[in-house]
């Protein structure tokens, strides 16, 4: 088997070592990350354990760095259709990423990998966890899930597109947290994106390639789509 070489290890390894990341390298992850997950929904798969340490980094000739999504040992297949129908229940992943819905053991679907995108985008631009998860004796149910603390001076530096951005992905009610196409269609990654453009960067056609293809997948499958909420 060939696999991708990953040279600049996880993303947890090169957050402990920067302290955290700027506004503008957590936007270029975000679309990475963003990426791959509305690739996988729309092949009706969940990662179900994003998360920093699962968050490969590659080097690029430029200096920079592109990160991959990886470690796919707890992925299920669910199919295109059943994001209207959450199928799991059981706690899966790794808790102080894990969704409120799976802590809680309701009902979960792909909002569930949203969210720890959503977590890993704080933690790396705050260069701390974003949320202390009390949990009850089983080890499992926290007792309390409060929404994330976007204060302090760190955030004070962040703009509030940027606040908003992620605040979206880490919404508590899964009802109102945003799905990966419109997380791509967000104004901060838009205004972001169109600054890259006039420097000729190829990270626009990524995402306008992403949407498109997930939107070619969800109706070949017979899915609904729409740019809100991906494939239906």
């Amino acid at each position: 088997m060939i696999f991708q070489w990953a040279k600049g290890g996880d993303l947890f390894d090169k957050c402990c070592k920067v302290g955290r990341f700027s506004e503008e390298q957590a936007l270029m992850i975000a679309v990475e990350l963003l990426c791959a997950a509305l690739y996988i929904h729309c092949k009706g798969i969940l990662h179900r354990d994003i998360k920093l340490e699962n968050i490969l980094v590659n080097k690029t000739p430029s200096g920079g760095f592109s990160v991959t999504l990886a470690d796919f040992g707890l992925a299920k297949e669910v199919g295109i259709r059943h994001n209207k129908k959450p199928l799991y229940h059981s706690p899966c992943g790794t808790p102080g990423y894990m969704a409120p819905e799976v802590m809680n053991q309701l009902a979960y679907h792909k909002a569930a990998d949203i969210f720890a995108i959503g977590v890993s985008l704080y933690t790396i631009v705050a260069g701390k966890p974003s949320f202390d998860v009390k949990r009850d004796v089983d080890g499992c149910r926290p007792s309390k899930y409060k929404t994330a603390s976007f204060t302090g001076e760190v955030w004070g530096n962040v703009s509030q597109d940027g606040k908003d951005f992620i605040q979206g992905l880490m919404e508590v009610d899964v009802k109102k947290r945003m799905g990966a196409s419109e997380a791509l269609s967000h104004k901060w990654l838009r205004d972001g994106l169109a600054l890259r453009a006039c420097l000729r960067d190829p990270v626009n056609k990524k995402v306008e390639h992403a949407l498109q293809t997930s939107k070619q997948m969800a109706l070949a499958a017979g899915a609904e789509w729409s740019p809100a909420l991906g494939a239906v």
